[in-house]
């Protein structure tokens, strides 16, 4: 779902990540929800190439409320909030304006 940043409801923020197999990520983030986003899709692109190999993958961390692996890898956060499967219940719906729910 491509989602315009300015329908966002505030300022998204991570507050914590784990590494998963199979290249996946758990985040919660600072507003308490909490996903799981498979980073597979991304290992084929540009910088994100070197996340294949699981040592550097492991070293996934928060700085600054964003999800970085090192100083030159990080995704966004907003990337993350909408893109996601909801860890629970997809808060999404409730947040979001209705047209992306259609």
């Amino acid at each position: 779902m491509e989602i315009d940043v300015r329908d966002l409801p505030y300022y998204i923020r991570v507050a914590r990540v784990s590494p998963l197999p199979g290249h996946r990520i758990d985040v919660e983030f600072e507003d308490g929800n909490r996903g799981i986003y498979d980073m597979t899709p991304l290992l084929g692109e540009g910088i994100f190439r070197s996340l294949a190999d699981d040592g550097l993958f492991g070293r996934v961390h928060v700085s600054f409320g964003v999800v970085t692996w090192s100083d030159e890898i990080d995704i966004s956060s907003e990337r993350l909030w909408t893109d996601c499967d909801p860890v629970g219940e997809d808060w999404r719906p409730r947040l979001l304006p209705d047209k992306y729910f259609a």
